[in-house]
């Protein structure tokens, strides 16, 4: 399983995020594009008195949100953005914005003032419809954990706080079975929630493989909560209403039996049973054209292909439950903990294909 920070790291990153927030509203054809004061990007200025002598950073995230906000392809809106054509992005951007005005809720951080220029920095790190209901991960953090701690002998295993999303992966050694001797699994919990728009918070049933320090992310059992609310009004500060508290608190406390009833001990067991029946599956022909295929039904690049083979041959099982721990176990070496992730959920799917899907991998000629 891929590490990032600790528990006590997240808490203390999470602290200060906390205090940095702010969250507006406001139509498109307020904001006007600027030369960022501390970079060579383009940034946000605000046409309004409420913030006034102010700049917004825009993040990777907040560029790709406003590209598909226009209907930009990204390719096209990188290109403009990184090859000396910002001058264009920046025409772009603005007709769109004032041709067709929107409302749009930008999530910010405030940076504080700029020293020299004395100009008020916040970074935008989201670029939202205005019916974007914010789930916080403080929220989802003060929710989960209480109810994990309740939970015997409960490890956090890895966290992590990226620019999308954060995630708490768990494991519960009181639910453990054995796939077959020497290969000890337990039940585990994935908590992921994105602030950005990056999806629904999400609840998953993970399984911990013990002999290599592997976890997958069970397709079945997840519990989703959408970001989809009420449209909100055009507002400069929106963070501490009265209904947001109430809401707060009504979430922590579904959060909270969410995670309890994810820790399912028949839900466990019936994914065990599948991942004994993939141990005794026959041995794949050849396993290269098998990763072959699997790169094609679920996306991995040719560098994923190469990585997954050599955990398939350190493994020394060409079984589908060997072909399944090796996505898993690439995962670890990923470029980022979004793509460790993401192996980890495709090593979920693959534990999920049916044995006519088996049979073309392990018969390919």
């Amino acid at each position: 399983m891929k590490q990032d920070i600790n528990l006590i790291e997240l808490a203390k990153k999470l602290e200060v995020n906390k205090a940095k927030k702010k969250d507006i509203v406001l139509s498109t054809d307020r904001l006007t594009l600027e030369k960022s004061i501390t970079n060579n990007d383009l940034a946000f200025g605000i046409n309004s008195d409420e913030m006034p002598s102010s700049q917004l950073a825009i993040s990777d995230v907040a560029h790709t949100q406003i590209a598909s906000h226009l209907d930009i392809p990204k390719r096209y809106y990188d290109k403009m953005r990184f090859e000396d054509n910002q001058s264009l992005l920046k025409e772009n951007i603005k007709h769109w914005f004032e041709k067709n005005p929107k409302p749009r809720m930008l999530r910010l951080f405030d940076e504080g003032k700029n020293q020299l220029t004395g100009i008020e920095k916040y970074t935008c790190r989201a670029f939202l419809s205005d019916k974007y209901k914010r789930i916080d991960n403080e929220l989802i953090a003060e929710g989960a954990l209480p109810a994990l701690q309740e939970m015997p002998n409960v490890q956090i295993k890895s966290c992590s706080l990226t620019d999308k999303n954060m995630y708490i992966k768990a494991v519960l050694p009181q639910l453990s079975a054995i796939v077959k001797e020497g290969d000890v699994v337990q039940s585990g919990l994935l908590i992921r929630n994105s602030e950005v728009g990056f999806g629904a918070v999400e609840v998953s049933m993970l399984v911990y493989r013990l002999v290599c320090d592997n976890g997958l992310v069970v397709q079945d059992g997840s519990t989703r909560k959408t970001h989809i609310g009420t449209k909100l009004s055009e507002s400069y500060d929106l963070l501490s209403t009265e209904t947001l508290i109430a809401d707060a608190q009504t979430l922590k406390l579904a959060i909270r039996d969410i995670v309890k009833n994810t820790a399912n001990e028949a839900l466990f067991l019936s994914n065990v049973k599948k991942m004994k029946e993939l141990s005794e599956s026959s041995e794949m022909n050849k396993p290269n054209e098998s990763i072959k295929i699997l790169a094609k039904q679920y996306g991995l690049a040719e560098n994923e292909q190469e990585g997954v083979l050599a955990s398939l041959i350190k493994g020394g099982d060409l079984t589908a439950w060997g072909m399944l721990n090796a996505v898993t176990d690439y995962s670890k070496k990923a470029d980022s903990y979004e793509r460790a992730t993401e192996l980890e959920r495709i090593g979920g799917k693959i534990l999920d294909l049916n044995p006519s899907q088996w049979k073309v991998l392990q018969e390919v000629a």
